[in-house]
């Protein structure tokens, strides 16, 4: 049984003449956790809206469950993204709504949901899933940056997805904090069994936590495999990624004391 529940081939995506995507070629497992790793202006949000359908490349294929999405109408779009949650940077959260609103927003405009109880449960479950089991009725601006977070990512997987995208999950956020997402992000995938993408900055949460690490540089993945082969990766590119990088566990993460550990 094939193990990659996306597979992105050959992907180019460019803007005014300007490549951002020049070759992209990664296959992302099920099950598992797999951050993207890339400075600022590496391509990372890009890779994200050619996979849900939001940007079209100019030449390459990402196949979700073996459907090309760049040949798909925007029907079949649709449907596809009920399969895929997504945590946003800055969780984007609608002000206006609770927390417990914001969570049952997809079930209702996506799903369809009416029954009020069904969808209350829902909800609850999922809030108590990220740690805010009491935080339903309060609103976005009364919480803290981490605690949006953990409400965006109830949202996102309100609908029960089989992956979720993970945009910049601890951008913001103290070391602590930023800690706590990364083991919220670990649960989730271990306890419901949800494929975690992330596109990231942050060395330390992807030796942490991820199955697989690739390096994304200037629109190319440079450097891929399980956190061990990457870490002795002698690619000059990734080796000056991790000498420039601020992380003040550097010397523990290039030990190889990561999460498997």
């Amino acid at each position: 049984m094939n193990n990659t529940i996306l597979d992105i081939r050959n992907l180019h995506k460019s803007f005014g003449g300007q490549a951002v995507l020049r070759g992209v070629t990664i296959g992302i497992e099920r099950k598992k956790i797999t951050v993207i790793l890339g400075k600022s202006g590496a391509g990372k949000s890009v890779l994200f809206k050619n996979i849900i359908g939001l940007q079209r490349p100019e030449q390459g294929e990402i196949f979700y469950e073996g459907r090309d999405v760049v040949k798909m109408r925007e029907q079949e779009l649709i449907a596809m993204r009920r399969d895929i949650g997504y945590l946003f940077q800055e969780a984007a959260l609608f002000d206006s709504l609770t927390v417990a609103e914001n969570v049952a927003f997809p079930l209702v405009e996506m799903l369809g949901w009416r029954d009020r109880a069904k969808i209350a449960a829902q909800v609850s479950e999922m809030l108590d899933i990220v740690g805010l089991p009491e935080s339903g009725h309060k609103y976005p601006a009364e919480l803290s940056g981490g605690m949006r977070k953990r409400a965006g990512l109830a949202r996102a997987l309100a609908t029960n997805p089989k992956i979720v995208l993970f945009d910049e999950p601890t951008t913001g956020l103290d070391p602590i904090l930023s800690a706590s997402i990364d083991e919220l992000i670990l649960k989730v995938n271990r306890q419901l069994g949800v494929t975690c993408l992330i596109i990231s900055h942050d060395i330390q949460a992807a030796f942490h936590i991820a199955d697989t690490v690739a390096f994304l540089h200037e629109g190319r993945i440079e450097v891929q495999g399980p956190p061990v082969a990457v870490r002795q990766s002698e690619h000059p590119l990734f080796k000056l990624f991790l000498e420039q990088a601020t992380c003040p566990d550097m010397e523990r993460i290039k030990r190889g004391e990561n999460h498997d550990a």
